[in-house]
């Protein structure tokens, strides 16, 4: 029997026989498959204008995001100080009943550690010091020298203050004020409800401002 002649493959016809991942010619210019070509394309990256497009898109959401957290913020200092106030106006109203006055009463067992009875002030919110405090809520008496009401002379009013620790950085919130007389009003306008000069609650106590149009009830 005659042995079959061993036919050796041209480089060129093996090439185009084997895979399409494998090097399409032989030799020392080597050239890939297209699909190399295409798969080499898809991890160059990122084109410029890309990269652009995103950013432009994450400042757009920055831009609406921000400033809507920031008023969730201040909304929720402000309920926090209408909060804290009322609950001291309930409790100021429970003391009076047994006392038949305001005077004597002391709000450390509300707030141990965190009320200040020498001045009758609360940092709040509850827990925070002069630091990181957002307002601070007066309780005095109303009337002539405004005394706290463990000093008061009388004790038959009170008036309650909460004024802003940083006007700058809570531009767009209020300082709160309201008293035994039943008044609730809250205002924009800085030094108003706390007088510059003293420290102590505005004197007028009829209004948070002496422009009606300053001045919002809550």
């Amino acid at each position: 029997m005659s042995k079959i002649p061993h036919v050796k493959t041209p480089p060129r016809l093996m090439a185009q026989c084997c895979s399409e991942y494998e090097v399409l010619d032989i030799g020392e210019n080597l050239t890939r498959s297209p699909i190399h070509r295409g798969r080499a394309k898809n991890l160059a990256g990122f084109t410029l204008i890309e990269l652009m497009v995103v950013v432009v898109i994450v400042a757009i959401f920055a831009a609406i995001a921000i400033p809507s957290y920031a008023q969730y913020i201040e909304r929720k200092d402000l309920a926090v100080v209408k909060q804290e106030a009322q609950k001291l106006a309930s409790e100021l109203e429970r003391f009076k009943s047994k006392n038949y006055s305001y005077k004597g009463f002391d709000a450390t067992y509300l707030y141990a550690g965190s009320y200040d009875k020498a001045d009758g002030t609360l940092l709040l919110p509850i827990g925070s010091d002069a630091n990181t405090a957002k307002y601070t809520l007066t309780l005095t008496e109303n009337a002539t020298g405004y005394k706290t009401l463990d000093q008061a002379d009388t004790g038959l009013k009170w008036v309650i203050t909460a004024t802003r620790m940083d006007t700058t950085k809570q531009a767009n919130n209020y300082d709160v004020m309201l008293n035994s007389d039943g008044l609730r009003c809250m205002t924009k306008t800085t030094g108003v409800i706390a007088d510059a000069d003293n420290g102590k609650p505005n004197k007028s106590f009829s209004s948070c401002s002496d422009v009606s149009a300053d001045s919002e009830a809550w």
